[in-house]
């Protein structure tokens, strides 16, 4: 035995972390299982879930992950929808939040966006919870848009 002012000399084991490395599409895609989230669907350039909120889309460009969540309104108030992201984007850090609208149907989009740089080293954890902050993030935004959510 050892008295309390005597260190133990077994080691307790440490567990040894993931290592860091950048981000990529793949390693997005086996993370989202075990954070709940399925995938809807994938094609070669991005992966898709179903939110709460909206459908999001997961994609990797050369620098960035990007996930990106719309609503679409039919026939809505651009003017209207824009004054609300600008004031989003001047009250909140993420996700970035973008209007847009189709001039032949005059349908209004709303989309939120959360970057992961790939040019980062994560390990597996720093990951899942970027991935998890990002969609928790941009469905948190289209969610509080559609309930009239004033920042």
């Amino acid at each position: 035995t050892t008295s309390p002012t005597q260190s133990s000399t077994a080691a307790t084991p440490t567990p040894t972390p993931s290592p860091e490395t950048p981000a990529d599409l793949d390693r997005v895609g086996h993370l989202l299982s075990s954070l709940g989230y399925t995938v809807s669907k994938t094609d070669p350039s991005a992966m898709y879930l179903n939110l709460p909120a909206c459908e999001a889309s997961i994609r990797q460009t050369e620098d960035y992950i990007e996930i990106i969540g719309g609503a679409q309104q039919e026939q809505g108030d651009y003017d209207q929808v824009f004054s609300w992201v600008e004031n989003f984007n001047a009250h909140s850090m993420i996700p970035t939040m973008l209007a847009a609208r189709d001039k032949d149907t005059d349908e209004v989009h709303i989309f939120g966006t959360f970057r992961i740089p790939t040019t980062w080293n994560y390990t597996n954890d720093q990951l899942a919870e970027q991935v998890d902050r990002g969609l928790d993030a941009v469905n948190k935004a289209i969610e509080g848009y559609h309930q009239g959510y004033s920042v």
